[in-house]
C-alpha cells in the first residue's frame, strides 16, 4: 500500500444541504415530496431542473428512475439510524455526489472519459446496492456503512484505472451505530484503523503527480453483541500491469477485546486441521476443473498452514469462509465450508450462533 494518501480534518457541513444546485439528489436531503415528469420519475421537480446533473437525469428515463430508487433507499437508511449515524450517512452521500460530479464529467466535459449519462447509470446502480445494505440490524446491534470518496485530476494518470485521468479513492467500512459502551467504541476504533480511512468525515488530498485508485470494501459475517466477524478488501491500482491487493479478516470478541482463537471453535488440533484442509482441497479441485486451470497443490498437507490461519477466516452463521492466496497461483482461493461438515470437530457450546441447516 502506497503512503501517498494524507488525511486532514474536514469542516462540518452547516449550510442547508438543499442550497447546492449541482446534484439532482438535493431534495433527498431536504425530504421534500417527490414529483413526476412525463415518462419517468425523479427525486426532484423536473419542471424546475436547471443544473447540468438535473437536466441529464430528467432527460433520461432510466436515469430518472434510478434517481428515484436511490432516494427511497437513502431515506430508508437514514430512518434506521441515530442522529450521529444520519450525520455520517449524509456526509457520505455528499461525498458520493461530489465524486460522481467529477468522474462523470458533469458540466466538465474535458475530464469525461465516457458519456456522462452512461457513467451516472453505473454509479447510481452501484450506490443503490450500497445504500440498500448500508444499515444492518442483527441481535440488537445496528451497524452502519461509512463512505469516503474522492476524485482529483492527475497529471500522471493514463488510460487505465477506474476513471482515466483521475486519482480516485472509494473507501467503505462498518461502524456500530450509537455504541453503548467502551467495548463497542473500541471495536469501531479497531475497524477504523484497519480500514486505513482515518476519521469518517476526514477530507483527503492527493499528490496530483500520483496515479492510482484506492478501494476499500467490506463483507460482514457473524454479528452479535458478543462477536463480529468482518472481511476488509483493500486494493490499490497504480494504473500499471499489476495492483496491490490485500484482505484482512477480523473476528473480534467485543466484550473481551480480543481476536478469535482456533480453540474457540475447534476441539483438539491435528484432526480438525486435516479435515478442514481436505474439504478446502475438494472445493478447490472442483473450481479448477470448472475453470479450466491447474492447482499448484494436490495434497491436503500442502494447504494445512493456510486453512488453519485465522487471519483467513470469516465466520458466518452457516459456514466458515476461508480466503487466501497461494504463491505463484493467479487465483484467490475462497472456500465456503458448511458448519454441518465440521460438526464432529466443533466445541460445544460455540461462542457464536450457527445455523442448524
Amino acid at each position: 500500500m502506497r503512503g501517498n494518501v494524507t488525511l486532514r480534518q474536514s469542516k462540518r457541513v452547516t449550510a442547508p444541504l438543499g442550497r447546492w444546485r449541482g446534484p439532482a439528489f438535493v431534495v433527498a436531503f431536504a425530504m421534500v415530496p417527490m414529483l413526476s415528469h412525463t415518462g419517468a420519475t425523479a427525486s426532484f421537480p423536473c419542471a424546475a431542473a436547471m443544473a447540468p446533473r438535473e437536466r441529464l437525469i430528467c432527460g433520461n428515463p432510466d436515469l430518472s428512475r434510478a434517481d428515484e430508487a436511490l432516494t427511497t433507499a437513502y431515506k430508508a437508511a437514514l430512518s434506521a439510524l441515530s442522529e450521529r449515524g444520519r450525520e455520517v450517512t449524509r456526509e457520505g452521500q455528499w461525498q458520493w455526489l461530489r465524486y460522481t460530479q467529477t468522474v462523470c464529467g458533469i458540466g466538465l466535459r474535458r475530464y469525461a472519459s465516457r458519456p456522462s449519462v452512461d457513467c451516472l447509470k453505473d454509479e447510481y446502480a452501484a450506490r443503490h446496492k450500497q445504500l440498500k445494505s448500508a444499515v444492518v440490524k442483527r441481535s440488537g446491534l445496528v451497524l452502519r456503512r461509512v463512505d469516503l470518496l474522492k476524485a482529483t485530476p492527475s497529471s500522471a494518470a493514463g488510460g487505465g484505472g477506474r476513471y482515466a485521468g483521475f486519482n480516485t479513492m472509494v473507501i467503505s467500512y462498518p461502524q456500530i451505530d450509537k455504541p453503548s459502551d467502551k467495548h463497542e467504541d473500541a471495536w469501531n476504533t479497531l475497524v477504523l484503523k484497519h480500514s486505513r480511512a482515518g476519521e469518517a468525515v476526514a477530507g483527503v488530498s492527493f499528490d496530483p503527480n500520483d496515479d492510482h485508485d484506492l478501494t476499500v470494501s467490506y463483507v460482514l459475517g457473524s454479528v452479535s453483541p458478543t462477536m463480529i466477524s468482518l472481511r476488509l478488501l483493500i486494493y490499490d491500482d497504480e494504473h500499471g500491469p499489476h495492483g496491490s491487493a490485500a484482505d484482512e479478516q477480523i473476528t473480534w470478541f467485543i466484550r473481551e477485546g480480543r481476536a478469535l482463537k482456533a480453540e474457540d471453535v475447534f476441539e483438539g488440533t491435528q484432526t480438525w486441521q486435516e479435515a478442514l484442509a481436505r474439504l478446502v482441497l475438494d472445493q478447490a479441485e472442483r473450481a479448477a476443473h470448472m475453470g479450466g486451470y491447474d492447482l499448484p497443490f494436490s495434497q491436503p498437507s500442502e494447504l494445512a498452514n493456510e486453512v488453519s490461519d485465522l487471519a483467513h477466516w470469516l465466520i458466518t452463521d452457516r459456514a466458515l469462509q476461508i480466503r487466501f492466496n497461494i504463491d505463484a497461483f493467479p487465483h484467490v482461493a475462497l472456500s465456503v465450508i458448511a458448519w454441518s461438515k465440521l460438526k464432529r470437530y466443533l466445541r460445544s457450546p460455540l461462542p457464536f450462533v450457527i445455523s442448524s441447516d
